[in-house]
């Protein structure tokens, strides 16, 4: 069964625009990897993983990645799918009561 989970990367500052679009390149021919973006803000890629492997063993493996300075690993918390939760609609209280 395979676990899905993002990674959040820091990338060297060093690394230029095409250094990126080849770590991008590189982790997208990776088989748990299902997607993989540069970001403008708090971290400067986020990559999207499936596998059967621990998330932390894919944290590392990225973390020892040339060019990647820290890796935050957020693992997914499924939900029911949305057409069970519709169909269940009327029995998720709108409000907490006192």
């Amino acid at each position: 069964m395979a676990l899905r989970g993002y990674l959040l990367a820091r990338l060297a500052s060093d690394l230029d625009r095409d250094g990126v679009i080849r770590l991008v390149r590189h982790l997208e021919k990776l088989d748990e990897v299902t997607f993989a973006e540069p970001l403008i803000g708090a971290y400067d890629l986020m990559v999207r993983v499936e596998s059967a492997t621990p998330l932390e063993e894919m944290a590392d493996r990225l973390a020892d990645t040339p060019g990647v300075c820290e890796v935050c690993a957020l693992k997914v918390n499924p939900i029911p799918a949305r057409d069970r939760m519709w169909h269940n609609l009327e029995a998720i209280p709108l409000s907490r009561e006192s």
